[in-house]
């Protein structure tokens, strides 16, 4: 009960910016058909987890500020043993609203009837917009509130989207959210680290996935936070490559970008490293360059920056690199207004998260200009570099080399903390990772050692 005292302070939270007199209403998650009769793990929605705790499906979160009063409602499955033998025990009524601290529970087969009921003496409405399904559903309600009360019809004049305040509030992380992170982190770091070691000419890309996936549940997780990229080669020039199904060569780079879910809040990691174990002459190059780059934005990344400022910084620096590699030619600065480096660094310098991998914060705020970093957000820095093998304008050594380095960065009111900082991204760390034996990786597994 103790733990669900900092959720009852974000309904609090939320609360404080709706308007009085209104209602706020938050769908959980539901099961969704994997094949025939079985189905996904379920996974339960961020907004909804976010407020309540609450791990079931079948739950809606009602929120009211009546004349002042302030008041929380949660419908959740109702208990029933016949289903609950098969499927699991549920919460039910009572334990939901004593373990989870909310005022009102009640049967989600109730919710109609109970919605109505609530619903008099409200003059605004606040739901996800981006919900679609049940945002219809609240419609439909509406109008028939609208049928059969249109002599008093008073209420719900106003229409507001939900989702851009709670994640405002999402933005800023508490001291329990951090230290989910950080715990999250260690068992990042042990799986990227074990990849390292595990790597070696001959492997297929899906068994180092199927080492970074074991980790993660086993030290307690749920798993991957996303589909794990592990990239050999060329194939590292698929931002998003997911079959990890090639053979791993040697002379190549290895990408691989992978991050955890832990608690419900995932990590976000990429590190390139050769599959021998050394790299080359060219691989070497390639990598500092991406890697003096991103240095260039942590050393000046501070708060009340923009994304687009950390943009530029990266920019300058891959640009001066991609110059002195003889891979760009022209001046700086022309380079830099035709963005010519964007064909070999496509993506962005990063962006927010935290429940989500690229959390759904609002990057713009509402005067429509970027929003400025603040203390408690956590955000990526991940320049990269990406030279296809077909592109014969680059000299004939760079060809094939994809590099990607990404850390996770929490900014703090006296600066910032990489919470990544103990998986190695310096060229003499990586190659002496690489040689570390993967037996030393698998003994600090199962001893949950998990700090090198």
């Amino acid at each position: 009960m103790e733990n669900n005292i900092c959720f009852v302070k974000r309904r609090n939270a939320l609360l404080a910016k709706m308007q009085d007199n209104s209602m706020a209403i938050i769908f959980s998650g539901k099961h969704c058909t994997r094949s025939h009769d079985s189905e996904y793990p379920f996974r339960q929605r961020n907004h909804y987890w976010y407020l309540t705790n609450h791990l079931e499906a079948s739950g809606i979160l009602v929120l009211q500020k009546i004349k002042g009063q302030e008041s929380s409602h949660l419908f959740v499955a109702a208990k029933n043993p016949e289903v609950e033998l098969w499927s699991g025990k549920r919460l039910g009524q009572e334990k939901a609203r004593t373990q989870l601290l909310i005022d009102y529970t009640y049967s989600h087969e109730d919710f109609s009837s109970t919605f109505k009921q609530l619903a008099h003496g409200t003059e605004h409405l606040y739901v996800q917009f981006d919900d679609q399904e049940n945002f219809a559903k609240i419609l439909t309600f509406y109008h028939e509130l609208r049928q059969t009360r249109k002599r008093d019809f008073n209420f719900f004049a106003n229409l507001t989207d939900l989702s851009p305040i709670i994640e405002e509030l999402r933005s800023i992380k508490s001291p329990e959210e951090i230290e989910i992170l950080e715990k999250g982190m260690q068992v990042t770091a042990l799986a990227h680290r074990g990849a390292m070691a595990l790597t070696k000419p001959g492997l297929q890309e899906f068994q180092i996935a199927a080492w970074l996936d074991f980790v993660f549940r086993y030290l307690g997780g749920s798993g991957p936070a996303y589909e794990s990229i592990v990239a050999a080669g060329n194939n590292a020039n698929t931002l998003h490559y997911i079959s990890n199904n090639d053979v791993l060569c040697d002379g190549q780079m290895l990408l691989i970008d992978s991050g955890g879910e832990y608690q419900g809040y995932a990590n976000d990691i990429t590190r390139s490293f050769p599959v021998g174990k050394k790299f080359s002459p060219a691989q070497r190059e390639i990598y500092q360059l991406v890697l003096n780059s991103q240095k260039a934005v942590l050393e000046k990344l501070k708060l009340g920056m923009t994304f687009e400022q950390l943009e530029n910084i990266a920019s300058q620096a891959l640009i001066e690199g991609l110059l002195d590699l003889k891979i760009l030619k022209g001046s700086k600065p022309e380079l830099l207004a035709s963005k010519a480096h964007k064909k070999y660094y496509p993506h962005s310098i990063g962006h927010f998260m935290g429940m989500d991998v690229h959390d759904q914060n609002p990057y713009i705020g509402k005067d429509l200009s970027p929003i400025s970093m603040a203390a408690g957000m956590v955000i990526t820095v991940e320049p990269g570099l990406y030279i296809p093998l077909d592109d014969e304008s680059v000299p004939l050594a760079f060809r094939g080399i994809g590099i990607r380095i990404e850390d996770d960065v929490l900014l703090k009111k006296d600066g910032h903390d990489i919470l990544s900082k103990n998986i190695p991204k310096e060229i003499p760390e990586l190659e002496a990772a690489m040689k570390i034996p993967f037996e030393e990786c698998q003994k600090r597994l199962f001893e949950h050692n998990l700090l090198f």
